[in-house]
């Protein structure tokens, strides 16, 4: 399955900027390799951007190991940064599909002049 690269840069541009770390995290849990954070998001004061709760009565902290919680802050820099190389590499390849057609095209046009002398 081809993922819908338009949807995704939809998705990265729409989302709060960053870069989004972890915010008031604490653990690991006693014999388990989960901790826990209240937020993670790009500023500390403001509990209304990125992924978590918002401070108050019954507030929960949200809970994963930490590599879960590094790689969800990292990917708002890292899906724009992946998404751009593809930009790139896409532009490369279509390049050099159309230099592969063009030359092609000079051996179709220099058989056929061959074949006329």
């Amino acid at each position: 399955m081809t993922p819908d690269f338009e949807q995704i840069k939809q998705r990265a541009e729409a989302a709060t900027p960053g870069p989004w770390k972890l915010w008031n995290g604490w653990g690991p849990l006693v014999g388990e390799d989960r901790m826990a954070c209240e937020r993670i998001g790009p500023d500390p004061d403001d509990h209304y951007e990125g992924v978590g709760i918002v401070p108050g009565e019954g507030a929960v902290d949200i809970y994963a190991s930490r590599a879960d919680f590094e790689f969800v802050a990292a990917a708002r820099d890292d899906i724009p940064a992946l998404l751009a190389v593809i930009d790139e590499l896409t532009m490369d390849r279509d390049h050099h599909k159309d230099l592969g057609r063009q030359g092609w095209a000079r051996v179709d046009e220099l058989t056929a002049q061959r074949e006329d002398v």
